[in-house]
């Protein structure tokens, strides 16, 4: 009996851990800025709906005043972004685009691998000013008609940490 039991052992005790990988990013696309979550380290998080607007003035442009239902980011290309519209001007198809068209701005993901959908870096220079600036978020979800990005977040005087969860939904024409 004890050595079915010797044999049976590693069967019960080698299972190994299942994890599904993650699939290649789909970042392609326009998405609308539908929820926000504001997330405190010294008071409880806020979540922004329904054209609310998050306003946080240590943050550069656009960056620094985000209207949920009325911020589009536009993913184009590889390595080149067309994004930032804060307000529907104009019909889809010819939307004017505060940066994009004639400003340098690019994005980038690193980190990405089977098991992480990574980071994505903005890299841009904010409208009166002459200095590149870089937004960081970590991928949280990737799906097919939605991401879920979340900032590295900044600290004030006191320590404290604030970061945003951006939730975006994709547009169709």
């Amino acid at each position: 009996m004890k050595k079915y039991l010797l044999l049976l052992l590693p069967l019960l005790f080698s299972c190994e851990k299942y994890v599904v990988e993650i699939s290649d990013l789909t970042l392609s696309g326009r998405y609308v800025v539908s929820q926000i979550d504001v997330i405190y380290t010294d008071r409880p998080s806020i979540t922004l709906i329904g054209g609310q607007t998050y306003s946080n003035t240590q943050l550069p442009h656009p960056f620094n005043n985000i209207k949920v239902n009325d911020f589009y980011m536009l993913f184009e290309g590889s390595g080149f972004i067309g994004w930032f519209k804060l307000g529907r001007l104009q019909p889809y198809s010819s939307n004017m685009w505060l940066y994009g068209n004639n400003r340098e701005l690019y994005f980038d993901v690193y980190g990405n691998d089977a098991y992480n959908h990574g980071y994505l870096s903005l890299k841009y220079i904010p409208i009166n000013t002459n200095t590149y600036k870089n937004i960081i978020f970590r991928i949280e979800e990737d799906g097919l008609e939605h991401l879920k990005l979340l900032s590295t977040g900044g600290y004030d005087n006191q320590g404290n940490k604030t970061q945003i969860r951006l939730y975006l939904h994709r547009e169709h024409p």
